[in-house]
């Protein structure tokens, strides 16, 4: 069985394919934060202990960007 700590990043793993092909710009990828379920979101709030939407998107994108970049020198 899962524990707790498993079940959380797995359901954030799951949200943040909905940024999967998003064009690494700011700007796309505030749009695609806009369509994110607002139960999405929500979950992101428990799982990392944020109130603000705006730490959550700069989390994301922090995060996305700097896995775009590693594939990027990887290719």
């Amino acid at each position: 069985m899962p524990t707790a700590v498993e079940s959380r990043e797995a359901c954030v793993s799951k949200i943040l394919e909905h940024f999967a092909g998003v064009p690494r710009t700011e700007e796309a990828f505030y749009l695609r934060f806009q369509t994110l379920p607002r139960a999405h979101l929500a979950a992101l709030k428990c799982a990392w202990r944020e109130t603000d939407d705006w730490r959550i998107f700069r989390r994301l994108w922090r995060g996305c960007r700097g896995k775009a970049s590693d594939a990027d020198r990887q290719a």
